[in-house]
């Protein structure tokens, strides 16, 4: 568990940081979310974190993300690594999906200098709410859609099935929904 605290502490240090946010940033689309490895109907918590120089985000089911022994917790979390490209709930259209993610790949650099400006800063974690999702692998891609704040993007993620179907679930934390479920944030 002291890896995930560390690597969770390493994302937590850049969270207002631009210039370290867009040099992890840079050429990444988003991860692989395998769904046959969580509790089916359970929302998710990943939270990004920076291993061996690279980002990742560490996701854990919300039951499991709660107080217990550290070994236990961390067997219930998971490495999903950011990627350049990857192979290719609430669905959308593909239009809205690929808009989304063409506004964060031409965008995320004056995005994130904005977002490091706020008194937030950028996320400490994605809620993927799961139950329209089957167990199987679905590509996650970074995004920005409309938020609250109309002249700043929202952070998102869109969720792509292998049926090419897309979703829109993932809200990006804080504020926080319920900040009492997520244990792992205790730790750091």
């Amino acid at each position: 568990m002291n890896e995930i605290i560390t690597a969770l502490q390493n994302w937590n240090a850049i969270r207002k940081d631009a210039g370290a946010l867009i040099s992890f940033f840079n050429n990444l689309e988003g991860f692989k979310l395998d769904m046959s490895l969580f509790p089916v109907g359970v929302p998710l918590h990943a939270y990004p974190a920076i291993k061996d120089n690279a980002l990742y985000f560490v996701v854990i089911s919300e039951d499991y993300d709660v107080e217990s022994p550290s070994d236990e917790l961390e067997q219930h979390c998971f490495w999903m690594e950011c990627k350049e490209s990857l192979m290719n709930s609430q669905e959308i259209t593909e239009e809205d999906a690929l808009s989304r993610i063409d506004t964060w790949l031409n965008t995320k650099i004056e995005w994130i200098n904005d977002i490091t400006q706020t008194d937030l800063g950028i996320y400490q974690n994605f809620f993927i709410p799961t139950y329209d999702l089957l167990p199987q692998t679905y590509k996650a891609n970074f995004a920005l859609k409309d938020g609250l704040n109309p002249s700043l993007k929202a952070a998102d993620l869109v969720l792509k099935s292998q049926s090419n179907l897309f979703f829109d679930t993932i809200i990006g934390e804080p504020p926080f929904i319920d900040r009492k479920k997520y244990y792992i944030l205790d730790l750091l």
